[in-house]
C-alpha cells in the first residue's frame, strides 16, 4: 500500500497535512494541532464519541474530524503496520 506523496496530499485534503517534526511517522496530521488523524479517530472510537461531539470536544470543525475519519479508514492497514513498527523500535530501545 503506497503511502500518498506530499503534492498528493496538499491537493487532497483540506484540513490534514504532513508533520515533519514527527520524524517516525508519514501519517497526516491536522492543520494547526499537534495531533495525528490516526490519534483523533482512536480517541473518539475509544471512547464511543460521535463525529459531532469529537468536533465540539476539541473545537474543530466537523468537516476536519470527517476527514480524519475519512484518511484512517483509507490507509487503515499502512497506518496500522507503522504503528506497529514504532512499538517494535520502542520495545527494542531504538
Amino acid at each position: 500500500m503506497a503511502i500518498p506523496s506530499v503534492a498528493q496530499v496538499e491537493t487532497r485534503y483540506r484540513h490534514l497535512e504532513p508533520k515533519p517534526s514527527k520524524r517516525w511517522t508519514k501519517q497526516l496530521g491536522l492543520k494547526g494541532r499537534n495531533m495525528l488523524a490516526s490519534h483523533l479517530v482512536a480517541v473518539m472510537r475509544a471512547s464511543g464519541r460521535t463525529a459531532e461531539e469529537t468536533a465540539q470536544d476539541y473545537g474543530l470543525p466537523l468537516e476536519a474530524v470527517q476527514e480524519a475519519v475519512a484518511y484512517v479508514e483509507a490507509n487503515e492497514d499502512w497506518i496500522k503496520a507503522e504503528n506497529q513498527a514504532v512499538s517494535r523500535g520502542l520495545a527494542l530501545g531504538r
